[in-house]
């Protein structure tokens, strides 16, 4: 099994290292917090989403930048998280987030808990016990904005038990849009950006 990023693919993320309780200590010590260049596929992350179209499809990754860190005896960085991690994060962040931030009546189709999802996923796949592809969850822009206020809400009442999730931000990956937002695109678009949106 291999992360969704699994190789360097030359964008880099600048993380924030905050102060050690010595510097911050110290009269008259630095102020500044220092930042570390780390390549995009050596951050902990997962899928959490798909948008599609007949056109492209984007991937929504979730990643979590405290969670960095290397092997101990190969020195390797360490991306593929854990699920029992993973578990945690769906179970207590993400899933409840959804749930209280849409519309009632999408209720009876969403998923309140991990274990209520891996109950109505089980043998989808046409294997007994198996998983099956994730049923589609539509969010709106706003809704979406929501779910991200709840899930630090979350991560913040969690009281240090999910401190390990804090500071995620998302990724956005495009695959096969190359020609999508090439220049010109005879007229329609005044450049990729613009194309892309």
């Amino acid at each position: 099994m291999k992360p969704g990023i699994f190789k360097h693919n030359h964008a880099y993320i600048d993380i924030t290292i905050p102060q050690s309780e010595a510097d911050s200590s110290m009269p008259g010590s630095r102020t500044e917090w220092l930042s570390k260049q780390f390549p995009m596929s050596t951050i902990p992350h997962a899928c959490i989403g798909r948008i599609s179209s007949a056109l492209l499809t984007l991937n929504l990754y979730i990643a979590f930048p405290r969670m960095i860190h290397q092997h101990p005896v190969n020195g390797w960085r360490i991306m593929l998280m854990p699920k029992e991690v993973l578990d945690i994060f769906w179970d207590r962040v993400l899933l409840p987030s959804i749930g209280d931030c849409t519309d009632v009546s999408c209720a009876p189709y969403l998923k309140q808990t991990l274990e209520e999802a891996q109950y109505k996923a089980r043998g989808r796949d046409g294997c007994k016990g198996g998983w099956g592809p994730p049923k589609t969850v539509p969010l709106s822009d706003d809704d979406f904005m929501e779910v991200q206020k709840c899930m630090q809400a979350c991560i913040r009442d969690g009281e240090g038990e999910l401190s390990m999730y804090e500071s995620l931000f998302f990724i956005l990956e495009g695959k096969g849009i190359k020609l999508l937002t090439k220049d010109g695109q005879r007229g329609r678009f005044s450049g990729p950006e613009e194309a892309l949106c």
